[in-house]
């Protein structure tokens, strides 16, 4: 598989989605309490916020490359809601983390992302 711009978000998108699976797994296992869940995200949360800003920036550059393919234009739109929730609203972790995993099953099922051995 080659990595091209329309492909890079989607590279992008599982790396923050199993990063941030992982943080939201090792802050539940250092504070076992749910409701201080979100208060610790949003205080990480806080300090990555530029990292959703470069995730929008190549969505959109992705976006503009890609207008001849509906469905990565719907992939696209979903990260980029995601991402924008991810900034302003994190209390919707889950909601965002939704359309990032919709984003990503568009994507594979459109790319067709596997390995193929050279001939």
């Amino acid at each position: 598989m080659k990595i091209s711009y329309r492909k890079l978000p989607f590279l992008f998108n599982l790396i923050f989605l199993v990063v941030t699976v992982l943080q939201s797994l090792i802050i539940l296992v250092v504070n076992p309490h749910v409701t201080k869940f979100i208060p610790t995200y949003m205080d990480a949360m806080a300090k990555v916020w530029w990292l959703c800003i470069i995730a929008i920036i190549l969505h959109i550059v992705a976006y503009l490359l890609s207008l001849d393919q509906n469905l990565i234009l719907l992939a696209y739109l979903c990260a980029i809601v995601a991402y924008i929730i991810l900034i302003l609203v994190p209390n919707l972790l889950l909601v965002a983390l939704f359309l990032l995993v919709v984003s990503l099953i568009i994507s594979f099922k459109v790319y067709h992302f596997h390995y193929r051995t050279p001939a």
